[in-house]
């Protein structure tokens, strides 16, 4: 219970309809439940029962529209006719199966499995013995399959007319059964929902009781308190010593303590009054002793007057010479910051520079590396041109062989005689092909020559130009070099200015912060003139209140003791 009293009011309340709706989510889930079962029930019974029962009426119709349909075959002598019941009858036997089927889908308990196994069972047999009597009326034989049909197939029929009459009795006392044992459940629910109902009630009047007293009753105690303290009685009040956690013994608590401040407060009353009384009489004192140093305050206003005439005229004379120098100051700053301007394009002329420089480097670096690369290519160019002299001289050889075999052969030919006439023409052609190919050897071999001549002279200039390359990329690169040390003076040059700049700027603001100062300085000593001239009046008006003082303090006196008397109504 302690805990539940120093929970909030807000709280209290909070968990006072808590409470309630926990009984009333109980009543309504109890409601809830109860309205499920029976729909639940309902449901079941319509689609277990009520359903089932209409399938197998359906089917005990179709069952006997069928066995009418068989004798109408049966006594018809006309085939038209016999064969429009036979369409006829086929719509009822599929519609029949339907229903069988639909009423297999449902829930079958055992019982109901077990019958509808034996219909089964019938239905087959029955259908056998029907086709055949069928079959004997087709074929114009129809008291021969009437009677068939009577012996062999009527009694499976009447069995099977008997175990859907057995179904439906039975899914019909099923249907009974579950709707007393519905009208069981609904009694039972209403039961417990009364039940429910009325404990929640009495519970939750009495836990709204409980509630209601922690709130009522410190209130009531706290009014009784007000009261006592309404009629000035401080003294008689009841000592609290324990306080709870929420709002009423929060507020019991800072009455408390409202009742002792101001139980403190009418004693300092009660002993300021008297202080008061005393101090009226000493401020009665003072005042008269003011009156004889106000006319000392007043000689001492003119001379401060006097003085500060002078410091004005002084002040204005120095602002004068301070704004000459701040003039002089923003003139520096101005040159400075051009010097930094140019510092700062020779940086970056410096840097472009140094820059270039480098591009230049790196382009004769490539150029000597083309000048290399082509000086080896020329002297491969020369080697190959030896191999080919060479070969030109294996040419020239072979064919000056080729000239004596040439020789030799048109000497046999002639010794041949007529037989070898043709043999020297050829001996002949092949001399003269080698003499053509010495010469023309000769002319490549000079060529060659000439080629290696002219490819020595390129390879000589060629290294003397990568000599040259070598010394301008050497140039280049001690240029690049100047360039950057140039850029890193510059540079240092750059950084110092910047700090002159920074120290000028700094110059230029402090005169005109002093240049602000004098002035405020100067204003500052012509208000102080003007003050000791308002000093002086003030003096004058202030002798004046002296004596109104003096008639307060008399007044102070007279509140003391009607003060004193005003707090004699409490009891502390």
């Amino acid at each position: 219970m302690m805990h539940l009293r120093n929970i909030k009011t807000m709280g209290k309340i909070i968990l006072l309809i808590l409470f309630m709706s926990f009984f009333l989510a109980i009543v309504g889930y109890v409601g809830h439940y109860a309205a499920g079962t029976l729909a639940e029930k309902m449901t079941n019974m319509y689609q277990n029962r009520l359903q089932p029962i209409e399938w197998l009426n359906a089917s005990r119709a179709e069952s006997r529209r069928n066995e009418a349909l068989t004798l109408s075959i049966f006594l018809s002598k006309d085939k038209s006719q016999q064969q429009t019941l036979l369409q006829t009858l086929d719509t009822h036997k599929k519609q029949y199966i339907s229903l069988l089927n639909q009423y297999q889908q449902g829930k079958l308990d055992s019982t109901e499995q077990q019958t509808f196994a034996q219909l089964l069972d019938e239905t087959q047999i029955y259908r056998n013995e029907w086709q055949k009597s069928l079959d004997m009326a087709i074929a114009g034989n129809n008291e021969a399959g009437h009677a068939y049909f009577l012996k062999n197939a009527f009694n499976h029929l009447e069995t099977i007319n008997k175990l859907l009459d057995d179904l439906v009795e039975y899914n019909q006392q099923k249907a009974e059964e579950d709707e007393k044992a519905s009208e069981e459940i609904a009694i039972y629910n209403d039961r417990i929902s009364m039940t429910i109902t009325l404990l929640a009630v009495l519970l939750s009047a009495g836990f709204g009781w409980i509630i209601s007293r922690f709130i009522s009753t410190p209130l009531a105690g706290l009014l009784e308190e007000v009261h006592r303290l309404a009629q000035g009685d401080l003294k008689s009040r009841k000592v609290h010593e324990v306080y709870y956690k929420d709002e009423v013994g929060q507020l019991t608590k800072e009455f408390d303590l409202m009742a002792n401040q101001l139980q403190s407060l009418v004693k300092n009353i009660a002993a300021a009054s008297a202080q008061v009384a005393s101090s009226s009489k000493d401020l009665t004192r003072g005042a008269e002793d003011a009156t004889n140093v106000t006319g000392q305050i007043a000689t001492a206003v003119e001379e401060v007057a006097q003085n500060a005439e002078n410091q004005s005229a002084v002040i204005d004379k120095t602002s004068r010479n301070v704004e000459q120098l701040a003039v002089s100051i923003t003139q520096i700053a101005a040159s400075s910051a051009t010097v930094t301007d140019s510092v700062a394009k020779t940086v970056t002329a410096a840097t472009t520079g140094s820059q270039s420089a480098e591009s230049v480097h790196q382009q004769m670096n490539s150029i000597e590396s083309t000048v290399a690369s082509s000086a080896q290519a020329v002297e491969k160019l020369g080697a190959r041109s030896s191999e080919i002299g060479q070969i030109i001289d294996t040419i020239s050889g072979i064919a000056g062989q080729t000239n004596l075999l040439a020789l030799n052969a048109a000497i046999e030919a002639a010794r041949a005689g007529e037989n070898g006439k043709g043999f020297a023409v050829v001996a002949e052609e092949v001399r003269k092909l080698a003499e053509q190919s010495k010469e023309a050897a000769d002319q490549i071999g000079n060529m060659i020559r000439d080629i290696q001549t002219e490819t020595e002279k390129a390879v000589s200039a060629m290294n003397q130009g990568s000599q040259e390359v070598k010394r301008g990329a050497q140039v280049v690169e001690d240029a690049g070099q100047n360039f950057k040390d140039i850029s890193l003076l510059v540079n240092n040059v750059s950084l110092q200015s910047n700090e002159i700049t920074a120290a000028i700027e700094e110059m230029r603001t402090g005169s005109q912060q002093i240049s602000s100062a004098v002035k405020e300085i100067e204003t500052a000593g012509k208000q102080a003139a003007g003050k000791t001239q308002t000093v002086s009046a003030a003096t004058e008006e202030h002798s004046a209140s002296i004596e109104e003082i003096l008639a307060a303090s008399q007044e102070l006196a007279a509140t003391a003791r009607t003060l004193h008397d005003a707090i004699a109504f409490f009891k502390v």
